[in-house]
């Protein structure tokens, strides 16, 4: 867990994007669910996450496997993907 990513998430439902630190080994489920929660909370009233929602490659729409780990899908720093 000591290689943290540093993720820019965009969230279509308000435009915005934000900034997340991840652990590099954690799987794409863990950290969906953790970011969703998130932006669920701050953005309350245009946003509720649930248990559909996955990230996705902003410049692609590819979503990403929630089974593999951002290292895995080699995500770097800076990479912009979107909650979908």
């Amino acid at each position: 867990m000591n290689n943290r990513i540093l993720i820019n998430v965009l969230l279509p439902a308000t435009q915005k994007t934000y900034d997340f630190w991840v652990p590099g080994d954690a799987t794409v489920h863990d950290a969906t669910r953790f970011i969703s929660g998130i932006l669920s909370q701050r953005e309350s009233s245009l946003f509720q996450g649930g248990d559909e929602d996955a990230l996705a490659l902003r410049d692609s729409g590819e979503i990403l496997d929630h089974n593999l780990s951002f290292e895995e899908h080699g995500i770097r720093n800076g990479f912009e993907l979107m909650l979908i």
